[in-house]
């Protein structure tokens, strides 16, 4: 995909500025294959912990169930952690409700209805949640 190679070049030079606010890079070790892989996600910070969202059709989140040593590129440093997919809905929406919570606009991206006190609808949260994975990233 052209966009995630621009957006790793980007992340990785002197202009990283210009998007590391919402973006950052995972590198983790694929469970099968051994290979090393680095691809760029979106993510919301809540206090120590990193959230980020995927949809359940890709794959390269199956490589971090059970939680896995990752090494994330933020704000042009490097940071080895653990990063843990969760699948469970209720984890999802729990994930889902923090992400909007932090950061509004997202749920127009999500298509996630919220109230006028900004409260997600727990429909479409669900709804959403059954497409999606959370993955938590924990910083020290």
């Amino acid at each position: 995909m052209w966009f995630n190679t621009v957006i790793i070049w980007m992340l990785r030079s002197p202009l990283h500025w210009m998007v590391d606010t919402e973006m950052m890079l995972i590198s983790y070790t694929g469970k099968k294959s051994g290979k090393q892989y680095t691809l760029p996600v979106n993510f919301v910070r809540n206090g120590n912990e990193l959230l980020t969202t995927s949809l359940k059709t890709r794959s390269w989140w199956r490589n971090l169930r059970g939680g896995r040593q990752v090494t994330l590129l933020l704000q042009g440093k490097e940071i080895n952690t653990i990063s843990t997919a969760y699948e469970q809905e209720k984890d999802v929406v729990a994930g889902l409700q923090e992400i909007i919570q932090r950061r509004p606009g997202y749920s127009q991206y999500l298509k996630i209805g919220v109230d006028q006190a900004g409260k997600p609808s727990q429909e479409d949260l669900h709804r959403a949640a059954a497409d999606r994975v959370i993955i938590r990233s924990q910083l020290s």
